[in-house]
């Protein structure tokens, strides 16, 4: 019975010593899993940060480069004084009285009138009430002072913007481009700031307006926290073709 007591107690002796070998072998297993653990969340960190840095480099340049609204703050127009007047039987019989159009030219006029959207109330310019018109360079500028000017005290009464507000000035008038231009005269008459970026549009016809309205947007979109205003006008001083020939564009 001592002897199985001894046996049995080297037994244990020997299960322990195992148990201890099971410890360490689960210890050195632990160390290194944790090692290849930190290797990971080294490179995860790598990668961790280089997807946070593009992300934001992305995020920046969308803000940076997305467009931005733009708003129509007021739109205003010229009315010229009810003395400038004139109906279509008035229109017409200076036009016979101007002896440079034949029957036929004259009855063309008449159906433009009648269905080009002009109606009795339409306005023209003094230079054209003499015989002959007044057809000088002088009298083309003053037409343009008269409709510019008009519309743009007509705006700055409508709303609080000051002219020095103005940071984009862009004309448009296809027919009539002197020097110097048009928004020069603009710039130099209600003193706007000397930094202003002015552009000038001209032969472009009908569809200046809504190129220039396209070209103020784009350029408020670098330009921010400023007023872009756009004039558009016509000019008819030396522009109303006295002739018989439909097809050319002579002037007398």
């Amino acid at each position: 019975m001592e002897g199985v007591g001894v046996q049995a107690a080297k037994n244990d002796g020997a299960g322990e010593g195992s148990g201890i070998q099971a410890r360490q072998s689960v210890v050195v297993e632990s160390s290194e899993d944790i090692l290849e653990l930190s290797h990971q969340l080294e490179n995860n960190l790598v990668s961790v940060v280089i997807f946070s840095a593009l992300l934001v480099l992305g995020a920046t340049v969308y803000f940076m480069t997305r467009p931005h609204p733009v708003y129509l703050v007021d739109f205003s127009y010229y009315l010229p004084p009810s003395d400038l007047r004139v109906n279509f039987k008035d229109f017409m019989e200076y036009s016979r009285l101007t002896r440079d159009f034949d029957e036929s030219s004259l009855e063309f006029q008449r159906k433009i009138l009648e269905h080009f959207g002009l109606d009795e109330d339409t306005h023209v310019l003094d230079a054209m009430r003499y015989i002959p018109p007044r057809q000088a360079m002088t009298n083309a500028r003053e037409e343009a002072k008269q409709v510019m000017f008009g519309a743009l005290e007509n705006l700055f009464s409508n709303i609080s913007m000051k002219p020095k507000d103005i940071g984009i000035l862009v004309m448009n008038c296809s027919l009539f481009n002197p020097t110097p231009s048009l928004s020069a005269m603009i710039i130099n008459k209600y003193k706007l700031r000397g930094n202003i970026g002015s552009f000038n549009l001209g032969g472009m016809g009908c569809n200046a307006g809504v190129i220039a309205t396209d070209l103020a947007k784009d350029i408020l979109q670098v330009h921010r926290n400023t007023y872009a205003v756009i004039v558009s006008t016509e000019n008819t001083t030396q522009n109303w073709y006295f002739g018989n020939h439909k097809s050319s564009s002579r002037r007398r």
